[in-house]
């Protein structure tokens, strides 16, 4: 299988959160990277265009990859998805492949950018969330206005002394953020600030920090947000990931504005 930039496969696992963290990576389009299980197959549209199964397929196998990390048998899982009558619908679901109950299922979270797919898994009850960007986003006022909160890309400009781009690293971990509350895009997205502490150095010339999530108004039927989240951003030149865990008060250990204990 071809081999993402190699900074950032590199990073096959780090520490979020106080819990181990399991990447995996696939290439679009890869043939390795076509096997599916039934009920994964049966989650694509008869419609859906030979491209969007070729990004489906590789965020499947990057999957397979991080559950292996975390010593699981990746051939008898799958991943599906939350039902559209869920409150998190559309969130990948670890399931077993024969259709039995799967005892306290792994959180994951995929994501995919050119020819690159992703995925994150982890052990626990906190999710998981994670968005790569290989290029950087063409900012302008009118999609900072749709993206961002008022103030909220003047908190991101001190990642531009780590060589990442401020809107970058602003929407990569908003994507992140909401993946972790469960809603995607379906949030008010200038309704959801993302403010960032203390940033410290972590892996894959990346990143570790906590962040507070202050959420405005958003559309009846929503779950509750995730307050403040542990994150790390990883980096090889243009190309960037952001991975976010919900923060639960059981793993606080440090004051609201204090560094963060995470290590890659």
């Amino acid at each position: 299988m071809s081999a993402p930039p190699p900074t950032l496969a590199s990073a096959r696992s780090l520490t979020l959160g106080g819990r181990a963290v399991s990447l995996g990576w696939a290439r679009v389009g890869d043939p390795s990277a076509a096997g599916l299980a039934p009920a994964e197959s049966a989650l694509l549209s008869a419609r859906a265009t030979p491209s969007r199964r070729a990004q489906f397929a590789a965020g499947r196998a990057a999957a397979r990859e991080a559950l292996r990390g975390l010593g699981l048998v990746p051939e008898a899982l799958c991943v599906v998805r939350q039902p559209p009558t869920a409150s998190d619908a559309g969130r990948p679901v670890v399931a077993r492949a024969d259709g039995g109950h799967l005892e306290a299922p792994p959180s994951l979270s995929l994501t995919h950018s050119g020819s690159l797919a992703c995925a994150a898994a982890m052990i626990g009850a906190q999710t998981i969330g994670i968005d790569l960007e290989c290029v950087e986003p063409v900012g302008s006022p009118a999609f900072e206005q749709e993206a961002f909160a008022p103030g909220e890309l003047a908190d991101f400009a001190r990642f531009a002394a780590h060589g990442i781009a401020p809107i970058t690293a602003a929407w990569t971990l908003k994507e992140a953020a909401l993946k972790v509350w469960g809603v995607g895009l379906r949030a008010v997205l200038p309704a959801v600030r993302l403010v960032p502490g203390e940033l410290e150095r972590g892996p894959a010339r990346g990143l570790v920090f906590t962040a507070r999530v202050l959420v405005g108004a958003q559309p009846p039927g929503l779950p509750p947000p995730p307050l403040r989240l542990w994150c790390a951003m990883l980096r090889e030149g243009a190309a960037v990931l952001s991975l976010a865990v919900e923060h639960l008060a059981d793993a606080v250990t440090q004051d609201r504005g204090g560094s963060t204990p995470l290590r890659g």
